[in-house]
């Protein structure tokens, strides 16, 4: 079961992202119809990614799926409270730095392999 997945595929349904407008990745959960966005239920669902996001492994686990190419896509209305856009921003940098450390570690990894 991969829980960051699942909501996120709610969270593409919640707020009627079309496939033209997704990454690759995660074309295949396109909503299937374009709809009113549920703003108290987007919310909710980034709470969620915001609360499992404080475990290192579902960290990287939302790194691996891509999560961080999906959240620039969250549209909500202005009239929202200013701090789910800081979540959702406080989110991308905690993805942007598992990114870099994965990318580090492959690099330190990478000479070790050529010595052998």
């Amino acid at each position: 079961m991969n829980v960051p997945r699942d909501i996120c595929k709610v969270l593409i349904d919640e707020q009627g992202l079309q496939a033209d407008k997704l990454p690759e990745s995660w074309k295949m959960f396109a909503s299937k119809h374009a709809s009113e966005v549920d703003v108290q239920n987007s919310i909710n669902m980034i709470d969620a990614l915001v609360l499992l996001a404080n475990s290192d492994k579902l960290l990287s686990l939302m790194h691996k799926i891509e999560l961080e190419s999906l959240l620039p896509l969250i549209k909500l209305p202005p009239s929202v409270d200013e701090d789910i856009s800081i979540r959702i921003e406080v989110l991308i940098n905690q993805l942007t730095t598992v990114k870099d450390e994965v990318k580090a570690a492959e690099e330190e990894a990478l000479p070790g392999l050529e010595d052998q």
